[in-house]
């Protein structure tokens, strides 16, 4: 008798890890969409470290195909994010030194002038 009732016990233990389980994956991925959706640096940051840390110690990445595609290509997109705005960074670097370089030119060629 008592052996039924721990089994029982266990074995309702196990269904609400499981339910408890499919609602984190769940929630998850609903995090991870609206992130790639929304093509936001801040979000996909947020919504992988969130699914990183909901799933932490958990074999959920492994054996949900759909969770683990959606956190690859959130990380991907995050990723492409940054590319396209340290590429953006870096032709604004170059605009700025070249506009500084065309003003010096002018001065001096003002200068030269000045001094005809």
């Amino acid at each position: 008798m008592e052996d039924a009732k721990k089994a029982r016990e266990e074995e309702e233990r196990q269904r609400r890890f499981e339910e408890d389980q499919a609602k984190k994956t769940a929630y998850c991925k609903q995090l991870l969409r609206q992130a790639i959706v929304a093509s936001d640096e801040e979000k996909l940051e947020n919504a992988i470290k969130t699914t990183d840390m909901t799933v932490f110690q958990t074999t959920i990445m492994e054996t949900d195909k759909e969770l683990k595609d959606l956190h690859n290509k959130a990380k991907d997109e995050l990723e492409r994010i940054r590319r396209e705005r340290e590429r953006r960074e870096r032709e604004a670097e170059e605009k700025r030194k070249e506009e500084e370089r065309l003003a010096e030119e002018k001065r001096k060629e003002e200068e030269r002038l000045a001094e005809e």
